[in-house]
């Protein structure tokens, strides 16, 4: 029945869209109307199961000084303990079957009514409020009461907003929606059933992930009358994820972004939203870092769509006969890159039996299963595909797709500033030497904090008050993951003391010692962890439980120096102290068991395995100058990056 009361109305609109008089009010319906086939949503009542867990969480976070990063997780595990874990099976369903004539009336006249009476109506003309205020739904995430939460929400704001300018009053409620929602992956990852919902535990919550967040604020910012999309880079070219942000329509535009690496110094410098991977501090001098290791410090951008309510003419959904990748499924999707980012064209020879594709892409790397994903498409034709308007400085991998998803069919190649695109078939006969220092590259933020443990002092003492320290020697490099010290003379002491000083935040991944035993054989000490308290997190535990990617977080709101050590029992023989900053763990480990593999012939062929040395390296040679590599830890983990060589060293893609 709704099916059909919605085409009696759009037939009514139509028919009246033709009079050249026809109302602001039958041109919103008409847009909504015309524009509704092809869109699903999720159907909350197949998600019903985690419904109490965001409605406890709610109330949860709602609570003064409460600190979501440490009591979510004990939260979720006593629901658990109560409830048992929540059965979701996320189904979706046609908007055209479920959404009402009443309820596009309702959302027409409460949209119009909002943006005419704003104070801001002069700076978004009809047709811009057409695409980006209208909308009843943003991406896939809909909830009919959004409108109504956010207007009560911020009832008390909106005369202070209504004052502003059409960019200030942007500003202030994305501000206001942002500042108050919390995203933790981490927790996604613990406690999968919880990542799918309805929108409405989403708004309500105030608490999901990265497009959740932003579905939340287009929302409200739409709800006020100001226009407002999201935006959706596929896939990062040189990190591990898609990301989402909100665009305000009409806002001004920065500069290109080029997609190089560059220092972070304030809010200015980010041209893309998040591609500085750290923004929390700046890396002053980098002594300590082999001088083979590079820093990587951004994120690049292959390409940039926004996610239109409008049907897109041009989206690939709309083109293509055959199977598509689920991410071009979207009639919204229109491609907005070469008005961000600079860009530039490739052209890829196809080979003849896969001309009948019609369509190839390319593709960014994804870790987890070292293979690729979709992010740009072209049309094949006259045996070459032709791609538009991608990101310079990014690695790509041609590929078509069918029924058993993605197959490449050319080499890797990196599209350079210039334009050039650097083909990689791994067959050069000119060869390379290379000292591998680990899978991934040295992240801005690990860098940050390991260089924070710089200027830290390794003390000893007999007394429980520690009134005796001796100080062995100070932190006077930043530490490259785990360093060790042999100590020019051994030394006999109770207490082993890491002595952080005042820099703040604090991290210690792990902080041990060795000795002699009675019999004269190497041993390591083990102890009583002493010190500042910790966040509840990040216990005091950590830094000595032998898992680098653990770290205790010293808590100094109540203490002026912060410092941890271990009371060994009693008076022990040391002769070597290591310690480590917090970490990804993704350096070499002396003996773990590494293969690195290069990408030949449309495959990952492997150059051989070796264990982790005790100058925590590996050791190649000959390898093709012309190859894209990657290594695998066989003994733990699953992070990697492909990398090029050039000059010795490891080039990260």
């Amino acid at each position: 029945m709704k099916n059909r009361a919605i085409a009696i109305l759009m037939v009514i609109i139509l028919v009246s869209s033709c009079d050249s008089k026809s109302t602001e009010y039958d041109r919103s319906l008409d847009f909504l109307i015309t524009n509704m086939p092809g869109k699903s949503s999720l159907d909350s009542s197949s998600v019903r199961g985690n419904a109490i867990f965001y409605s406890t969480i709610s109330d949860y976070l709602r609570k003064p000084g409460i600190s979501p990063a440490t009591g979510l997780y004990e939260l979720a595990d006593s629901l658990e303990a109560i409830h048992g874990k929540p059965v979701v099976a996320p189904s979706y369903s046609k908007d055209v079957d479920f959404i009402t004539p009443d309820f596009l009336e309702a959302h027409v006249r409460k949209s119009l009514d909002c943006w005419r009476t704003s104070s801001w109506k002069d700076d978004v003309p009809f047709e811009v409020f057409l695409r980006y205020v209208l909308p009843y739904r943003v991406g896939t995430a809909w909830w009919d009461g959004a409108g109504d939460f956010f207007r009560r929400k911020y009832s008390d704001s909106l005369s202070v907003w209504s004052s502003l300018s059409f960019s200030e009053a942007a500003e202030r409620i994305a501000g206001a929606v942002s500042s108050g929602f919390y995203s933790d992956g981490q927790f996604y990852r613990e406690h999968p059933y919880m990542y799918i919902t309805a929108f409405e535990n989403t708004v309500k919550t105030a608490f999901g992930e990265c497009n959740d967040r932003n579905a939340a604020i287009v929302t409200a910012l739409r709800t006020f009358g100001i226009p407002a999309a999201l935006n959706v880079i596929p896939y990062w070219g040189n990190s591990n994820a898609s990301h989402f942000w909100t665009e305000i329509i009409g806002a001004p535009q920065k500069p290109l972004y080029d997609n190089t690496q560059q220092d972070f110094h304030s809010i200015e410098d980010e041209l893309i939203s998040d591609s500085f991977m750290f923004k929390g501090g700046t890396i002053d001098d980098t002594t300590g870092i082999p001088r083979e290791v590079i820093v990587r410090k951004n994120r690049t951008v292959p390409k940039i769509y926004r996610k239109n309510f409008e049907i897109g003419r041009k989206s690939l959904a709309l083109q293509s006969t055959g199977p598509i990748p689920p991410f071009f499924r979207d009639p919204g999707l229109e491609d907005i890159t070469s008005s961000r980012i600079v860009t530039g064209t490739v052209r890829v020879t196809v080979p003849f039996r896969l001309w009948r594709k019609k369509i190839a892409y390319l593709c960014c790397y994804e870790p987890s299963s070292a293979s690729w994903i979709p992010v740009a498409w072209g049309k094949i034709r006259f045996g070459r595909a032709v791609f538009r308007d991608v990101g310079v400085n990014v690695l790509y991998m041609p590929a078509v797709y069918g029924n058993a998803g993605i197959s490449t069919f050319s080499d890797p190649f990196i599209l350079h500033s210039d334009g050039r695109a650097e083909r990689l078939p791994g067959k050069s006969a000119v060869t390379d030497s290379l000292t591998i220092f680990s899978k991934v590259p040295l992240k801005t933020n690990f860098a940050y904090y390991a260089m924070l443990m710089r200027g830290d002092r390794i003390l000893v003492a007999d007394k429980p008050d520690l009134s005796d320290t001796t100080l062995l020697f100070s932190i006077d490099e930043i530490p490259y993951y785990t360093q060790e010290r042999i100590l020019p003379k051994p030394v006999k002491a109770r207490y082993l003391i890491l002595h952080t000083g005042a820099s703040d935040p604090k991290f210690v991944a792990e902080f041990e010692c060795w000795g002699r035993d009675r019999d004269g054989r190497p041993c390591k000490w083990n102890g009583i962890p002493i010190g500042n308290p910790c966040f509840p997190k990040y216990p005091l535990r950590n830094a000595f439980d032998a898992d680098p990617l653990t770290y205790s977080y010293l808590d100094k709101t109540s203490c002026h120096v912060g410092w941890i050590g271990l009371d060994l029992g009693c008076k022990r023989v040391i002769d070597k102290i290591s310690f480590c900053p917090r970490n990804d763990d993704n350096a070499i480990v002396p003996g773990d068991d590494y293969e690195l593999f290069v990408w030949h012939r449309g495959k990952w062929e492997s150059l051989g395995r070796q264990t982790g040395g005790a100058d925590r390296r590996l050791h190649f040679g000959n390898l093709p100058q012309d190859g894209l590599y990657r290594v695998h830890n066989h003994t733990r983990g699953r992070e990697n990056r492909p990398f090029t060589v050039s000059d010795g060293k490891q080039i990260w893609w």
